[in-house]
């Protein structure tokens, strides 16, 4: 079932919309406040970990190129400082469900809740969309990305690998709508 859903919505507190190219060196911030997240999913020339503003660009133009595929900003609304990045996609082609690709927030401002909210906002519009659930995968070492997964009520699915900074084993996980 093929969801197509507006690429903004708002929070409350938070702006999610879509990232445009100029976007990108100040989004890029987001990324570089969080080296651990890094290390386990990026990495060039030998290098785990290794991410920098042209990395970001070549990524974002392979999203853009995808169909249904969303990187968006999360900006918080009263000062429209960026405060995350949300990426999803309407269809996966391997099952027909929408996705969550990754939800990454600043790492000066964890633990508010912005995660939750942007997610929850995410959830939202895939109902009214008329979608039925959301997909994530979560690398299986990734702690704090499996218990947020799971505070979320998201349900495990299967588990595979992936190839990103290292192979890595991958839990899907499903939330019901």
């Amino acid at each position: 079932m093929v969801v197509l859903m507006p690429s903004a919505f708002d929070t409350g507190r938070c702006a999610v919309r879509e990232l445009v190219e100029d976007d990108l060196a100040q989004i890029f911030d987001v990324y570089a406040s969080d080296p651990a997240y890094l290390e386990l999913t990026s990495g060039a020339s030998g290098e785990p970990g290794r991410f920098d503003l042209d990395m970001l660009g070549r990524d974002f133009a392979v999203e853009r190129a995808m169909p249904g595929r969303h990187l968006a900003g999360v900006y918080e609304t009263t000062s429209g400082e960026p405060v995350g990045v949300l990426d999803w996609m309407e269809e996966n082609a391997s099952d027909g469900k929408p996705w969550l690709g990754l939800v990454l927030v600043r790492a000066d401002r964890r633990r508010q809740g912005i995660a939750r909210e942007v997610v929850e906002g995410l959830l939202d519009e895939l109902r009214g969309a008329g979608a039925d659930s959301l997909r994530a995968a979560v690398v299986v070492r990734n702690e704090p990305g499996l218990a947020f997964a799971r505070a979320l009520e998201f349900e495990p699915v299967v588990t595979t690998w992936k190839r990103l900074a290292s192979e890595e084993e991958m839990l899907v996980l499903e939330r019901r709508l």
